[in-house]
């Protein structure tokens, strides 16, 4: 089915995948717009969690008060189940969103506008009561231009302290960079998280090692060194 409504990138089908599994768990006998919005926020990486953060939001927090909304199922289904009309609307609008941000295959950032765009579903309901707008997820995923994204792309907005000594930032890059990132945290077989607070320990030692004066940093590969002046 997924193949009949577009090209999806991993994330995407990822959280295709799990909204069936979020409709099989509440026995309904269709996959509809929450149960891939509860999917998208288990996304781990990129602009949807990014969006989550932001909101405060959490697929536990969202799958209650969809259960609030819709009646769960008597019976499970062991049928196939296949997309409701709105969603697949969502889906077509998030292809669409794709085409026009130039960023294709369909993402997981792209099936949140769907959502939004689509405007009618449980899905894109549960999102404007809690403040999030197709333009504050555009904000967050679509390329500034040249000048305004170079000097946003060197600002982190500080967003929640959290009670066990965590601070949490929105962090935002051109598209270009972000995936150079990662495409390298998929190499390291990592993510996206991970390899920022790598860079940030790397960035925080040089900075250390620039305040003295003359010195240099090394790095050595097998058994070459390159040595880098710090100025």
């Amino acid at each position: 089915m997924l193949d009949q409504l577009g090209d999806y990138a991993p994330d995407a089908r990822q959280a295709l995948t799990r909204a069936e599994a979020e409709a099989r768990a509440m026995q309904h006998g269709y996959i509809g717009q929450e149960h891939l919005l509860i999917a998208l926020l288990q996304v781990e990486d990129g602009p949807v969690s990014a969006i989550r953060d932001q909101f405060g939001l959490s697929a536990s927090r969202i799958r209650e008060a969809i259960k609030a909304l819709v009646m769960a199922g008597t019976r499970p289904s062991e049928a196939e189940i296949g997309f409701t009309p709105r969603l697949t609307q969502a889906l077509r609008f998030a292809a669409d969103e794709a085409k026009a941000a130039g960023q294709l295959p369909t993402n997981a950032v792209h099936l949140l506008c769907g959502l939004l765009l689509e405007g009618t579903g449980v899905g894109a309901g549960v999102l404007q009561s809690v403040g999030v707008t197709l333009e504050s997820v555009r904000a967050a995923y679509r390329p500034l231009p040249f000048g305004v994204a170079a000097l946003r792309a060197a600002m982190a907005t500080e967003l929640v302290e959290q009670d066990r000594g965590i601070k949490r930032y929105l962090l935002t890059m051109p598209v270009g960079l972000y995936q150079e990132v990662q495409d390298l945290a998929d190499r390291q077989h990592t993510n996206v998280a991970d390899l920022l607070r790598r860079f940030t320990r790397l960035g925080l030692l040089a900075a250390r090692i620039q305040e003295t004066p003359g010195a240099t940093l090394i790095i050595r590969e097998g058994d070459t060194e390159q040595r880098l002046l710090l100025l």
